[in-house]
């Protein structure tokens, strides 16, 4: 045999196309980047709290006189702020003193609460303070033979409250629970919000503490509904990235399977060997180059959330947040 006739079989080794390689970086890339946006995405309020302050006065008859002083920041929105809605325990309520930058106060139709007109509007990186006081009935309670308010002043569902301060005074009559300590003849509750976060207030009395008192059937707070828009939105984002990176990550995997099967079922036919002829320099490949029958896809998903000229507070039966009014 001549040696220019004399064949050498050669076994290629399968090269995984540059084409998919190129794919799965980016698709790798794309996982990457969306993973940290949810790991070091933080939501960004409209406004901020920096002080959060509810003074509570029982008086004889069993209603509470309430006053509310509230430090509050904007941190953005063109519209500004000419209105917020503050959740009232329920509507048996009357308006007592306000603060001069307080333009009106009306009853808040929607829901147990008011809303709260001032005399300016305030736009980003405006703070502002403003107060206004309640009486507030239908809050006693008849509970094991003793008088008992469960009070959660309202909270807020969008948006932090750096310091909480709830005051109720005390007396000789009255019992809080072991949460609370006392300043200065109060019983004081303190700390901070994050977005939805609440104190529930307990005082119970001692049945010689009102005369002949109207009261109401007590039905223990339930808090389990509450949620905030801000942190179920993040929360939302998360579980889609998790869910295109389990996608993304099954294409890369069924791809890679299916090449070096098609590979492999190509060398078992004997057709993965090429003879090559150091005359005639021929070259017989039996594999296919075509890649698997899977397909890229990309997808995009965009929320946008708009708020009007006020923001809103939440009462136990009020729960609605970031309300649009465009109209006084």
């Amino acid at each position: 045999m001549k040696e220019s006739e004399k064949h050498t079989n050669e076994k290629i080794k399968p090269k995984f196309p540059k084409k998919k390689i190129v794919i799965h970086s980016i698709l790798i890339i794309v996982m990457i980047t969306l993973t940290c946006l949810v790991i070091f995405y933080e939501p960004k309020p409209l406004d901020n709290i920096d002080k959060y302050e509810v003074t509570v006065t029982p008086l004889e008859d069993g209603r509470l006189n309430i006053e509310y002083k509230i430090k509050w920041s904007v941190l953005r929105g063109d519209e500004g702020l000419e209105f917020v809605e503050i959740g009232l325990a329920n509507d048996n309520f009357e308006i007592g003193n306000m603060s001069d930058n307080i333009r009106k106060i009306k009853e808040n139709k929607s829901g147990y609460g008011v809303k709260i007109y001032f005399n300016r509007t305030y736009f980003p990186n405006d703070t502002f303070e403003f107060s206004f006081n309640v009486t507030q009935g239908s809050m006693l309670c008849l509970n094991n033979e003793k008088y008992l308010y469960e009070f959660v002043p309202c909270w807020f569902e969008s948006i932090k409250v750096d310091r909480y301060i709830f005051k109720w005074k005390c007396d000789e009559d009255g019992l809080s629970n072991s949460l609370t300590k006392t300043i200065d003849g109060y019983y004081v509750w303190d700390g901070s919000f994050d977005y939805a976060e609440y104190q529930r207030m307990i005082v119970h009395y001692e049945l010689e503490a009102f005369n002949d008192p109207q009261t109401v059937m007590y039905v223990p707070f339930d808090g389990n509904y509450i949620e905030s828009e801000i942190t179920e939105n993040k929360t939302t984002f998360g579980i889609l990235v998790l869910f295109a990176n389990v996608i993304a990550i099954s294409y890369m995997i069924i791809d890679i399977k299916f090449f070096y099967i098609n590979q492999a079922a190509a060398y078992s036919r004997g057709s993965g060997f090429k003879s090559r002829s150091k005359s005639r320099h021929q070259t017989h490949i039996g594999s296919s180059r075509g890649g698997s029958g899977f397909g890229g896809g990309r997808s995009c998903a965009c929320a946008c959330a708009c708020a009007g000229g006020g923001r809103a507070g939440c009462s136990q039966k009020n729960t609605y947040s970031n309300s649009v009014n465009k109209n006084k």
